[in-house]
C-alpha cells in the first residue's frame, strides 16, 4: 500500500500523522532519508523513513534546489548561485534513456581555497547497469564554506535528455 506523505515542518521531539493509516511515530527511530515537497512554499524537505513508518528529522532546514535540463553534456556548477556556508544535501539526475557509452557522472567540491583543494564527492559510471536514475546523497553531513561551488559533469556521448537538480542548504 502506497501512503500519501504530508508533513510540515516540526519542533524537536514532536510526534507526526502521515496520512494513511493515521499511525503516530516517535521522533527516535533510526531512519533511511526520504525527500518530499511542498507545493504552498516551494520548498524541499527531507524526512527519514523506518521500517515501522515515518520520523521526523528534528533539524530540518529549508532546502532550495538548482536545475538544469538538457541533452548535450552536462557541465553544471553552483558558482555564482550560492554565496552563503551552504550543506550540500543530495544531486538527483534523471536520463530520458539509460546511456549506452561508458563514462562517469561525477559530483566535485571546486574550492574557494583553489585547485588544490578540489575533491571528487562522487563518480558513477550509469551505463554499467542501464541506469536512468542518479540520486547521490552525502553519507555525512557536507558543509562548505563560501566561495566553494559544487560542479557536476557527464560527458552524455548518447545526447540523453537529462534533469539535473542540486539541493543545499544554507548554513
Amino acid at each position: 500500500m502506497t501512503n500519501t506523505i504530508s508533513y510540515n515542518k516540526r519542533q524537536k521531539n514532536e510526534q507526526f500523522k502521515f496520512t494513511g493509516d493515521g499511525q503516530t511515530i516517535s521522533p527516535n527511530q533510526s531512519a533511511t532519508m526520504i525527500s518530499g515537497y511542498n507545493s504552498s512554499d516551494g520548498k524541499a524537505y527531507f524526512l527519514p523513513i523506518t521500517s515501522n513508518g515515518l520520523k521526523v528529522d528534528t533539524e530540518f532546514n529549508d532546502i532550495s534546489v538548482l536545475r538544469a535540463t538538457g541533452s548535450s553534456a552536462i557541465s553544471f556548477t553552483t558558482t555564482g548561485s550560492i554565496s552563503t556556508k551552504f550543506q550540500l544535501e543530495k544531486v538527483t539526475c534523471f536520463f530520458s534513456s539509460a546511456p549506452s557509452t561508458s563514462e562517469n557522472f561525477t559530483v566535485n567540491l571546486d574550492s574557494g581555497g583553489g585547485s588544490a583543494y578540489d575533491t571528487n564527492l562522487f563518480s558513477f559510471d550509469p551505463s554499467v547497469v542501464s541506469a536512468t536514475d542518479i540520486a547521490y546523497i552525502p553519507p555525512v553531513k557536507m558543509n562548505f564554506v563560501a566561495g566553494d561551488a559544487i560542479t557536476v559533469s557527464f560527458t552524455n556521448t548518447n545526447s540523453r535528455t537529462y534533469g539535473l537538480s542540486v539541493y543545499y542548504s544554507s548554513i
